[in-house]
């Protein structure tokens, strides 16, 4: 073996530790990104959780509400006072005509 033998193979062995060097550099930064991801994933499905639990209550909510016909009770009682409102815009509107009429025979 020669002395060109030797340093060939140290120089070789060098290369090779280096590339096996920045190989295992490279697999830690992807392997980091890869956890940052499943972190940031495992957060996501966290919140999409609580966001179906809160969205199953609030339905159980509105078929408790519906069961309960409460809608139906709020409508009739809307539509009581809807119908109360417009009695008193007539008893108003004739109240109105009246005083026009008064105010008329008053000026006469």
């Amino acid at each position: 073996m020669s002395k060109d033998t030797s340093r060939i193979v140290n120089n070789a062995l060098n290369v090779l530790s280096k590339l096996v060097e920045s190989d295992t550099n490279i697999s830690t930064v992807d392997l980091n990104l890869l956890e940052n991801l499943n972190t940031n994933q495992a957060l996501n499905y966290i919140k999409l959780e609580n966001d179906m639990i809160e969205l199953e209550s609030n339905g159980k909510q509105l078929e408790n509400f519906n069961q309960e016909n409460e809608i139906d009770h709020h409508s009739k009682v809307l539509l009581e006072i809807e119908e109360n409102v417009s009695k008193l815009e007539n008893i108003i509107n004739e109240l109105d005509l009246w005083s026009l009429e008064l105010e008329s025979a008053a000026k006469k």
